[in-house]
């Protein structure tokens, strides 16, 4: 493979220059916040008569498009507030004054500015079952709530420790969003001779993580079945991922090895024990006593390597 390095340090400075700006926590976003934390302290009381905007249902539900179930489209005991807007617009209207232990069955046109782009246009079969209604009742936000939290001495200390978070949690994914729109910027600039061997290789690597993110292959076929495509076309339509893919691979290798940038075995070590300790990182052991093989640590270790190079590049680039 042959890559042709892009004048990287000059792209970097002018689209951050472009493109970095003050952040600040909104207030929707606060209120939000705050509501969801009131919310985790609600209380429910049942109700038993027709359902009405702003009850807390708990349904039963298929999804079928034509003779094909939706993927994705099934749910069970699933809650929500009614009037929220969960769903494709017009499914909840259909809810309203069902009963305890009622079925419907209805179809609603997708709209033609859904944000599912395959279904737009389609009209969706449902079939629901009302398993319950609740009325949620919010605790009033005041010194005796936010003490109850533990951890917090008044509304004040609550309202400042979340705008904190906010903050944090705003600065990350601006952070995120940036280096993906920098990673698409040097992209296009640069060029690349690559084997069409390794383009279909990461081809069926992006076709089978596709498919990993589903319960199983019937769903994959499902959702082949229902957008009217083959594994072939839909490989196809892979194709521009997988190129930037191995594009953004051969950049940052290359930059790192302009600029010198190496990850030492001290480096690698340490993030896996923090990977092992924490499963949430998607990475990591359900039980960090259980000894992984040599063949997963090697996988490991390369994982690893290649995360911690990459962070420092885009660091690099940041800077």
């Amino acid at each position: 493979m042959k890559i042709n390095l892009p004048d990287y340090k000059t792209i970097a400075k002018r689209f951050f220059k472009e493109n970095t700006k003050n952040l600040d926590v909104s207030e929707t976003r606060f209120e939000e916040a705050i509501l969801w934390l009131r919310r985790s302290r609600a209380q429910y009381i049942a109700l038993n008569r027709p359902t009405e905007t702003g009850d807390v249902v708990d349904i039963d539900f298929d999804t079928m498009v034509g003779l094909v179930p939706l993927e994705g489209g099934a749910g069970r005991k699933y809650v929500f507030m009614l009037g929220k807007g969960k769903f494709v617009p017009g499914f909840e209207e259909h809810l309203m004054g069902m009963q305890i232990g009622e079925k419907r069955e209805f179809d609603v046109p997708v709209p033609g500015d859904y944000w599912l782009t395959d279904l737009r246009g389609k009209t969706l079969h449902f079939s629901v079952t009302m398993n319950n209604i609740q009325k949620e009742v919010l605790p009033e936000l005041n010194d005796e709530f936010a003490r109850s939290l533990g951890g917090f001495k008044d509304v004040k200390d609550i309202e400042d420790n979340i705008r904190k978070g906010l903050e944090l949690e705003q600065n990350d994914r601006e952070t995120h969003r940036l280096r993906l729109l920098l990673l698409d910027a040097l992209v296009k600039e640069t060029t690349a001779e690559i084997e069409e061997e390794i383009i279909l290789k990461e081809v069926d690597r992006v076709f089978n993580e596709f498919k990993a993110g589903g319960p199983s292959q019937t769903n994959v076929l499902n959702y082949l079945a229902q957008f009217n495509k083959s594994e072939e076309e839909f490989k196809k339509e892979l194709r521009p991922e997988a190129e930037r893919n191995i594009k953004i691979a051969l950049l940052l290798g290359r930059i790192a090895g302009e600029e010198k940038i190496v990850i030492d075995d001290a480096e690698v070590e340490e993030k896996i024990e923090e990977l092992k300790k924490n499963p949430s990182t998607g990475s990591g052991q359900e039980n960090p006593e259980e000894k992984l093989s040599e063949e997963d640590l090697l996988s490991m270790r390369l994982y690893v390597k290649n995360m911690l190079a990459t962070e420092k590049v885009l660091t690099f680039l940041e800077q």
